[in-house]
């Protein structure tokens, strides 16, 4: 059987990841369990989860899509135990550090991010009427 997650990683007794968090086209952001996903998988496992980009609701700054889902399977599978997220500045410095379970992570430290670099807008492009 063909190995999904390097050997390393599927071997240890604790695992733990770390990211950056910022906006991401397809993950809705980055950090968390996908340095698991694109750091340590298979091809197969990334080009699965590469074919998701199509689908409804990806699109950067949102979390809750299918490429982001199956980012979290896959990592909860690995055994992905921890994970540390930071948020940086337009320098490079840490801002925000982030450490807990997986999921607990991602929303905290994205949290931290939008605080900085979001920007509310009155309507998405998308929902624009024609006048």
């Amino acid at each position: 059987m063909k190995r999904l997650v390097h050997k390393v990683v599927a071997s240890a007794d604790v695992a733990i990841g770390f990211g950056l968090t910022q906006s991401e086209p397809f993950a809705g952001y980055g950090g968390s369990g996908k340095i698991i996903l694109s750091g340590v998988c298979s091809y197969e496992i990334i080009e699965m989860n590469h074919l998701m980009v199509s689908s409804p609701n990806v699109y950067p700054g949102n979390f809750d899509n299918a490429v982001r889902a199956d980012i979290d399977d896959v990592t909860r599978l690995a055994g992905l135990t921890m994970v540390i997220n930071v948020v940086l500045d337009t320098q490079g410095q840490v801002l925000n550090l982030v450490a807990a379970e997986l999921r607990q992570t991602h929303r905290k430290s994205v949290k931290e991010y939008n605080k900085v670099y979001a920007v509310k807008m009155p309507m998405l492009a998308s929902k624009r009427r024609r006048t």
